[in-house]
């Protein structure tokens, strides 16, 4: 099983909105964790491993796509911090759509 990436701490960030800021890394990190997990869950279902013998981690493992929101809700930060790199999200969006 791979190991859950643990969530930085709440002075690990500056908030200054950094181009690659500890949060993003971690937000990255748990990402490519989740989709690790997926993939077993996907390996168990395919060797008909029945569900009771599946480790808690992949139980708990929502289903749905690697949607941005999802792992920024499934994260383990603090309420400041969530919603600081919910903030810049929308921001880098708003950019983003005045460019285009």
């Amino acid at each position: 099983m791979p190991e859950k990436p643990s969530p930085p701490g709440p002075e690990d960030c500056c908030m200054s909105g950094c181009a690659i800021c500890v949060n993003d890394l971690y937000i990255e990190a748990l990402r490519d964790y989740k989709a690790s997990l997926r993939s077993i869950r996907d390996k168990l279902e395919r060797e008909a491993v029945h569900k009771s013998l599946w480790p808690k981690e992949i139980i708990e493992l929502h289903p749905s796509g690697q949607a941005q929101q999802e792992d920024l809700d499934d994260a383990d930060l603090d309420p400041v911090t969530k919603a600081f790199m919910e903030m810049e999200r929308k921001l880098k969006k708003k950019h983003e759509q005045q460019k285009a």
